[in-house]
């Protein structure tokens, strides 16, 4: 039986802000001046959060800059690698 506490709760809005809290750290970096912003709040997130954490977010920031057309897409797939 799933029984509803206090703590059942809270996880479950942990689980669910966690996407959003993502979608919005993706919006925040792209919306930097420049790429070498981007890079040094990456290499912080590779330092504090792991390799892993980074490299998702350097795709997910690189799609949405795609996707929204603020970035012309050159030859190349990685433009601030």
């Amino acid at each position: 039986m799933n029984e509803s506490t206090p703590i059942n709760f809270f996880a479950e809005i942990q689980a669910r802000a966690e996407p959003f809290r993502h979608e919005c750290e993706v919006r925040w970096i792209a919306s930097f001046d420049t790429d070498a912003h981007r890079e040094v709040y990456l290499e912080g997130v590779w330092e504090k959060r792991g390799e892993a954490v980074a490299k998702q977010l350097r795709a997910d920031v690189w799609a949405h800059m795609k996707s929204t057309g603020m970035v012309v897409v050159p030859q190349q797939e990685n433009l601030f690698a």
